[in-house]
């Protein structure tokens, strides 16, 4: 996934990565299927549309919203730390495994478990 890769970029401060995701994004979001999920995030970490926007965009069906919503928290914490502001990052990242079950079938759920993990044990010297 394309976010995963951004954040890997971002993550790791790979301008290189970063860039070349940023502009596989870009293709992908020129498609006009993009109008749909998971186009939303891809704008989102782009700049095209603000936090507000994203949000609306989530969807309302019980069994999606929560996949959604750890989809969403996850790319806000990607931004945070793109922003360097860990603290903020780590409640993000909080909230994107706080969604409930059904966000199990996420890559970012575990992921974003993993960073926790991570900040909690000290390990933030690999942290920006």
């Amino acid at each position: 996934m394309l976010i995963i890769e951004y954040f890997a970029g971002v993550r790791i401060k790979d301008e290189i990565l970063k860039r070349y995701a940023t502009k596989r994004i870009k293709k992908k979001l020129r498609n006009k299927q993009a109008a749909n999920w998971p186009g939303p995030l891809g704008h989102y970490l782009l700049g095209d549309i603000s936090e507000v926007e994203l949000l609306n965009r989530v969807s309302t069906i019980p069994i999606l919203r929560e996949r959604n919503l750890c989809q969403v928290n996850f790319v806000m914490a990607i931004k945070e730390l793109e922003n360097e502001n860990i603290f903020a990052y780590k409640n993000k990242l909080k909230e994107c495994i706080q969604d409930g079950p059904l966000a199990y079938l996420e890559s970012m759920f575990y992921l974003a478990k993993g960073e926790l993990e991570m900040l909690e044990t000290g390990q933030t010297d690999k942290l920006l």
